[in-house]
């Protein structure tokens, strides 16, 4: 693991935490696209996609992704779930100001019916990015503020 970024250390031990708090929503093989400032930062968009395991918090969802030697950990505060179709759920939310996510998994409609219960009771507040592919552009939390 020599050389590794440190955004893919957080991603690798927030999974440990979350798994061990008990928040496990589901996993799905997707993909995620950032825009922000008229710019696109994708993970990988073709090929075998990288697993993305979603849980659930008092904070909203928490989407974590690692693969090869780059990650990303999503905190998504509100979200719009749409199902295109019996194989695509598709998660839209707003980050920040300006700031947006776009995921999409290959799941199914229970998944999908899962995230739409997991909306009750989220508060509406800004989201965080921390990825290999959005360095510096916003939010690089400090750990504290994933807790």
């Amino acid at each position: 693991m020599e050389g590794l970024d440190g955004t893919v250390y957080e991603a690798l031990g927030r999974y440990i935490d979350e798994l061990c708090r008990g928040n496990f929503v589901g996993a799905a093989r997707g993909k995620v696209v950032i825009q922000a400032d008229g710019e696109y930062y994708p993970t990988p968009q073709e090929g075998t996609l990288p697993f993305l395991n979603i849980f659930r918090s008092d904070e909203g969802l928490l989407l974590i992704g690692v693969w090869g030697d780059e990650g990303i950990v999503l905190r998504m505060r509100t979200w719009d779930t749409v199902v295109k179709n019996s194989e695509t759920v598709e998660i839209l939310s707003e980050i920040k100001d300006g700031v947006v996510a776009r995921v999409t998994l290959r799941a199914g409609r229970s998944l999908a019916n899962v995230l739409g219960k997991c909306k009750a009771g989220s508060e509406k507040k800004e989201g965080a990015i921390l990825s290999t592919r959005f360095k510096g552009r916003i939010l690089p939390p400090t750990h504290a503020q994933w807790l």
